[in-house]
């Protein structure tokens, strides 16, 4: 199953293309994954801060990581 970049949820850290092992993400206007390289692997999903990458046809992601994130970003 193909993973997607959720534009809403990405705040553009690029954590998702230093782990990428096929170079599949790539940057323009917004993150997007070229599906012809990617293999479905989701070391992308797993270094997302904001579990902003999804699996294709996933209901929204999990608030518990968001949330962690952003209390460790701004409640220091």
């Amino acid at each position: 199953m193909n993973y997607v970049i959720k534009d809403d949820l990405c705040i553009a850290c690029s954590s998702c293309v230093d782990a990428c092992p096929m170079d599949a993400i790539k940057e323009s206007e917004v993150f997007v994954i070229d599906q012809s390289l990617c293999v479905a692997c989701g070391a992308c999903a797993d270094s997302c801060p904001m579990d902003a990458i999804v699996k294709e046809g996933e209901s929204d992601p999990k608030p518990v990581k968001k949330r962690s994130f952003l209390q460790k970003l701004f409640m220091k």
